[in-house]
């Protein structure tokens, strides 16, 4: 694995454990709430796009795309890569 692998998955597991897993139970009752309230399931709870916002900043969102006329992003991860990567 590349050495760009290695920091990004370091960063991911950091993410995980300060914003992702503390806030499972939060995400949880929110969605919830928010589909009671929609009566729909496909709503997205206010906190899912707090986390969003600071997984962008640290540049751990769209890990899948490569470069492209059409945006300034590319991870440089092959797809074993991204495929680990996915699995966190």
């Amino acid at each position: 694995f590349s050495k760009k692998f290695h920091k990004l998955r370091s960063e991911l597991l950091r993410f995980m454990q300060e914003h992702i897993y503390p806030n499972e139970r939060v995400l949880h009752r929110q969605h919830k709430e928010l589909a009671e309230k929609a009566g729909s399931r496909w709503v997205v709870p206010p906190l899912f796009e707090k986390l969003k916002a600071v997984a962008k900043k640290r540049g751990l969102w769209n890990l899948f795309l490569t470069k492209s006329k059409h945006h300034s992003l590319d991870t440089g991860l092959t797809n074993v890569e991204y495929s680990v990567l996915c699995e966190i």
